[in-house]
């Protein structure tokens, strides 16, 4: 008993100091990032194994200034104790006139394997706008939830996608250059004939930023909701998605 409540305080002083990846898919899963060590804990084992990881800066040299591009980063670990796990995640964030944020984790391991892949990709130029943003979950628990935003000239209209549902209709109001918040109207596919309701909106609070993305589905016979939060403060992202009864969240910090 002491030994597990030393080894727990230990994690503990790690969490405090070092990088968390938490996990939902099918099971609660915690990677901790311990410098060029890595932990896994799960329901019954505790993993140790290394990490590595790689940061670039990309630069554009126009005349005599250099223009950042992009950021990216790598990680790739393993784990091993009684069972194993591999690991590997992929940041990317660009900037100019596309800015896109990119996130991809792949865990696998004999018991469960997964990729979560999340995406935001934006143009803007004059009274032309498209606004993309996805959440998607491949493995025991498959889902996704998407939306698009596209601005010509004083028309808006759009798209929403849930799981074996795609909706297409417009945004009878939106706020934001590029169209990151606004209510959308549209029909579409669900089990038959349907129609959508959605809103998207930001609601900021002390140092932390709210992003509520919400859609219901309706036809003649069922309904379908699906919710897609992300919560952002400093050293801290927790990411959520709910579509008809399955849940998947990820949390960083």
């Amino acid at each position: 008993m002491k030994r597990h409540l030393l080894v727990l305080l230990i994690l503990l002083g790690w969490v405090a100091v070092f990088g968390v990846e938490m996990l939902y898919v099918d099971g609660l899963v915690h990677f901790i990032d311990v410098g060029n060590f890595l932990i896994r804990t799960s329901e019954g084992d505790l993993q140790l194994g290394a990490i590595y990881e790689n940061e670039k800066t990309i630069l554009r040299k126009v005349g005599f200034l250099r223009i950042k591009e992009a950021d990216a980063k790598m990680s790739v670990g393993f784990t091993i104790g009684k069972s194993w796990s591999v690991l590997a995640t992929f940041d990317v964030d660009s900037y100019g006139l596309m800015p896109a944020r990119y996130r991809m984790l792949f865990s696998v391991a004999p018991e469960s394997s997964y990729a979560v892949i999340g995406a935001e990709q934006k143009f803007f130029l004059g009274n032309y706008t498209i606004n993309l943003s996805s959440f998607d979950v491949v493995g025991p628990v498959t889902m996704g939830m998407s939306r698009l935003y596209v601005k010509i000239q004083n028309r808006e209209i759009g798209f929403y996608a849930l799981d074996n549902a795609l909706f297409a209709g417009f945004y009878p109001f939106s706020r934001g250059q590029t169209g990151d918040e606004g209510f959308f109207m549209g029909v579409g596919w669900k089990d038959g004939f349907s129609g959508a309701l959605a809103m998207k909106f930001r609601v900021p609070i002390g140092n932390l930023s709210i992003v509520l993305d919400f859609i219901l589905a309706l036809s003649q016979d069922s309904a379908s909701v699906g919710i897609r939060s992300e919560w952002i403060g400093e050293n801290f992202k927790l990411n959520t998605c709910f579509v008809d009864g399955k849940c998947v969240f990820s949390v960083s910090f």
